[in-house]
């Protein structure tokens, strides 16, 4: 009996949250399942949803960065590898539990602000308040704190929407790779989180 309550629960959650999302974010969602897809993974991880905003929601992502002192392109490629182990194999596209995760945490910080719906910068925002996300780690390692990332994030989300006629999304994909491991070349050094 306590299962079923518990998938009830889960049904009714996720039923919630998706009849809270504002376009922006559905914009992410569907580009973060486009990935997943692209890449013939079995779930949305938080990780599709940072690439998802970089693609997505590029000025805003390149602005966020770069005011945290960060090259863009190297974060791209950085969250671009881990993505391309093995991590997510299989076939048919669910939800992680931490994809689940970043949304309940999305939606609590879209109602701090007074929002009735999930937009794309409470996604960004969100993959930073779980300690135990591949996001919140690296960007640790970095040296970045948590409560400056989310500051940087809100102070440009006005970028979220806008337009670039000049696509750096595609130079981000095309970096070259070293022949021999396949990395992604960053600098003179190869890249391995």
């Amino acid at each position: 009996m306590f299962g079923f309550k518990r998938i009830w629960k889960y049904k009714l959650d996720l039923e919630i949250y998706t009849d809270k999302i504002a376009e922006s974010g559905r914009r992410i969602i569907r580009k973060a399942h486009e990935e997943a897809r692209d890449r013939d993974h079995n779930q949305i991880a938080p990780e599709h949803i940072l690439l998802a905003i970089a693609e997505a929601e590029e000025p805003f992502f390149i602005v966020v960065m770069q005011s945290l002192n960060l090259d863009p392109q190297a974060i791209f490629d950085a969250f671009d590898t881990h993505l391309d182990s093995d991590k997510f194999p299989g076939r048919g596209i669910k939800m992680s539990e931490s994809f689940r995760t970043l949304e309940a945490n999305a939606w609590k910080n879209a109602r701090l602000h007074r929002r009735r719906w999930i937009e794309a910068g409470d996604f960004l925002i969100a993959l930073f308040q779980d300690e135990q996300s591949f996001s919140f780690k690296f960007f640790q390692q970095l040296g970045i704190d948590r409560e400056i990332i989310i500051q940087r994030i809100q102070d440009h989300e006005h970028l979220i929407g806008t337009d670039n006629s000049e696509s750096q999304t595609q130079q981000i994909r095309k970096r070259p790779r070293n022949e021999k491991t396949g990395r992604i070349i960053i600098g003179n050094e190869d890249f391995n989180p």
